[in-house]
């Protein structure tokens, strides 16, 4: 039987920084990748009031450029926020 002679090594316990690189460095390399990923990315603005469904089927509601995620605290057989959304929206509807 021939065993992995790597097997039973801790890398974590075997691996020692050189050095810690200088906060200025840090903040540099920092300023460089964000400036790299705004000329990349374009920001997304999200119209004030508008309700957004993030990939793991979170709800966010998005205001003045701030993004609050929403829990629905609803029992199982009640309504939920989009019943209620809609409901909100027919009865403004009604209004003007």
């Amino acid at each position: 039987m021939t065993e992995n002679i790597y097997e039973h090594i801790d890398l974590c316990e075997i691996y020692e920084p050189i050095f810690e690189p200088p906060e200025s460095f840090l903040k540099e390399c920092t300023q460089y990748w964000l400036s790299e990923w705004r000329k990349k990315c374009k920001p997304f603005v999200f119209p004030d009031g508008s309700y957004v469904l993030n990939s793991d089927g979170e709800i966010h509601y998005c205001r003045n450029g701030i993004m609050i995620k929403v829990s629905e605290h609803f029992p199982a057989e009640g309504r939920t926020v989009e019943e209620l959304l809609e409901d909100l929206v027919i009865y403004q509807s009604k209004q003007m």
